[in-house]
């Protein structure tokens, strides 16, 4: 599963409606209050600012698939403010390819928030990107009554071994930008 990433609760939306590893930067795990939870879902995570260990992290995420776990990752790197979908990063949909797995493309919209649509105004008591505390986003957010999202499921991507792996990105990149609603 690759999807769009905005706010620090899209692992707990997307882990609501099935079971999933989720594939994250070894950054993420060293991070207070996120990284804990990382680990407590059981993540897995990766060294991606290291080209060398790559063929390692390749094979163990291609194992991962071959042991028939659902893996999920967020392909932009990082989440972001919502204007748009980020270009993907797409050396991890390599594993994909070699163990012939399906890569199902999901599209979040987080739609309203206490009642209201959901503006360039009001987005930060729910995304978490760039450089906001965590803690006064953490404050915001437990503040929050209800947010709606829509997390739409795109045609999957059935993968062969000769495909490849920036064209994969790009086509499920394309497929979530298609569907998703921008805030300004």
């Amino acid at each position: 599963m690759v999807a769009n990433h905005l706010s620090d609760l899209d692992v707990s939306i997307l882990s609501s409606i099935m079971p999933l590893v989720f594939v994250a930067a070894v950054e993420v795990r060293e991070t207070l209050f996120m990284g804990t939870m990382a680990r407590l879902g059981g993540g897995y995570f990766v060294e991606r600012r290291n080209k060398f260990q790559l063929y390692k992290e390749l094979i163990m995420v291609r194992q991962l698939l071959d042991q028939g776990f659902n893996l999920a990752l967020f392909p932009e790197g990082a989440s972001s403010n919502g204007e748009g979908v980020q270009p993907f990063k797409n050396a991890l949909f390599q594993a994909a390819i070699d163990a012939e797995a399906i890569v199902l493309p999901v599209c979040l919209n987080y739609r309203r928030l206490n009642g209201q649509p959901l503006t360039a105004q009001n987005r930060d008591r729910v995304f978490f990107y760039g450089n906001m505390g965590f803690t006064a986003h953490l404050a915001k957010l437990l503040t929050t009554r209800s947010i709606d999202v829509e997390c739409r499921f795109l045609p999957a991507i059935p993968l062969v071994k000769t495909d490849s792996r920036q064209e994969i990105a790009q086509k499920a990149q394309r497929a979530i930008a298609e569907h998703y609603t921008s805030i300004h």
